[in-house]
């Protein structure tokens, strides 16, 4: 009979992952309702959902080492509670909020906020887990995270069938207290041992140099780029889209659920393609993102009151589209890294998703005020077929990245930026 091990901080992770899930329920309620208040009670115009996307964006790009290097030096458990207390706070603040410029400000707080709580978190969950666990925690915190991205928006889709967008944002109040809650009952999580070292130039040198020597490391960069502009339009637009294509705010929360429902799907398909086969499942992706992008732009292009479930199955393709392509780990630069430089093309794929995270908003959101909403997510499509374009071509060439057959060691890091969380 098989002896089972028994991890005395199982109880503690299961209380960090529902802490996870709370949090994330958290920000897609007050997504949704900051999207529907923006859209149809305030007629926003354009271009505040390119403010909305930089006042959620900039502490994750700004603020990323200064974070870091505060949560090195503190107790983990205290800096989510301080984070998690705020956030509570600033729901309440929303429910006042007289316009889109307060919100956008308590917006941009509780991103600063998050930017604290996400390194927080990460470290909390490096302490608690075993190296031998590792593995088994981050499948456990990617089922939750789908889990919550599902869920939360449709029950936002449906309290907004009854109620106004405001009074979501009491429920987020209630679900932060419940995380306050769950992490009273963690154990103190002191700094580890050692000094955070900030990242200096030399990296991010040596990962341009890995760029240049090595095509898969160029071309995933490019590729990581083209979509993640694409990611924008996709969450960022969409509340506008929904707007033209007829529906009411329920839609933007069932819309985000289908999304969420599809890439839910691609995590279902088989993966770790053989090495040879990687950037044709990319290529394969892409074009598919590329199709349902466009189709629904070209539904609001032509003025059509589409129905709420052909909206829906539209972003169910987009996001099993996104998902077969970028949720795994092909697409990282890092995977086609050399071994030792690895590391510095990881931190300068950062700098990349950076520098999309703070220009493709306004792009996008120009794009939209000038030729429509609908053309923003035509040209979109255009650019995920233009990564689709790229992914074919080195599919087509020998690859020469050393380390491409091997994928890279499981980490408990947290993702750089959440441009759908807030």
């Amino acid at each position: 009979m098989p002896q089972v091990r028994t991890n005395p901080a199982d109880r503690n992770l299961r209380r960090l992952l529902g802490t996870q899930v709370v949090t994330d329920c958290s920000d897609w309620l007050d997504y949704v309702a900051i999207l529907a208040l923006l859209a149809f009670h305030w007629q926003a115009g354009l271009m505040i959902y390119a403010a909305l996307a930089l006042a959620a964006g900039l502490p994750h790009v700004l603020g990323a080492a200064g974070a870091e290097a505060f949560c090195a030096r503190h107790d983990s458990r205290s800096v989510m509670a301080s984070a998690i207390k705020l956030r509570g706070l600033i729901a309440i603040g929303m429910i006042l909020a007289p316009g889109w410029p307060a919100l956008l400000a308590l917006v941009f707080v509780r991103s600063t906020a998050d930017r604290l709580l996400h390194p927080a978190r990460a470290a909390a969950f490096a302490r608690l887990t075993p190296a031998e666990d590792v593995p088994m925690t981050l499948a456990a915190r990617r089922s939750h995270d789908r889990a919550a991205r599902i869920i939360a928006p449709a029950v936002g889709g449906v309290l907004l069938l009854s109620f106004a967008p405001a009074h979501l944002f009491f429920l987020s109040a209630g679900l932060a207290l419940l995380a306050g809650l769950l992490l009273w009952a963690l154990p103190a999580l002191p700094a580890a041992e050692g000094r955070w070292r900030a990242a200096e130039p030399a990296p991010i040198r040596a990962g341009l140099a890995e760029a240049r020597a090595v095509p898969e490391v160029r071309a995933t960069l490019l590729i990581g780029a083209l979509t993640g502009a694409a990611l924008f339009v996709q969450e960022g637009l969409m509340a506008p889209l929904v707007a033209d294509l007829g529906q009411g705010p329920a839609m933007i929360g069932f819309a985000f659920s289908a999304l969420a429902s599809g890439g839910a799907l691609a995590a279902l398909w088989p993966t770790g393609p053989a090495p040879d086969r990687r950037f044709w499942r990319i290529a394969d992706g892409t074009a598919g993102a590329a199709i349902a992008m466009a189709g629904l732009g070209l539904l609001a292009i032509a003025s059509l009151s589409a129905g709420g479930a052909v909206i829906c199955a539209y972003c169910v393709c987009l996001g099993l589209a996104m998902g077969h392509c970028t949720d795994q780990i092909a697409t990282r630069p890092e995977a086609w890294a050399t071994p030792e430089r690895a590391a510095s093309v990881e931190r300068l794929g950062a700098w990349v998703e950076g520098a999309v995270l703070l220009a493709a908003p306004p792009l996008g959101a120009a794009l939209a005020a000038v030729a429509g909403v609908g053309s923003a997510f035509v040209a979109s499509a255009l650019a995920l077929a233009l990564a689709a374009r790229i992914a074919l071509a080195m599919h087509r060439q020998p690859q020469t990245a050393a380390a491409a057959s091997q994928p890279p060691k499981a980490a408990l890091a947290e993702p750089t930026f959440a441009v759908a969380a807030e």
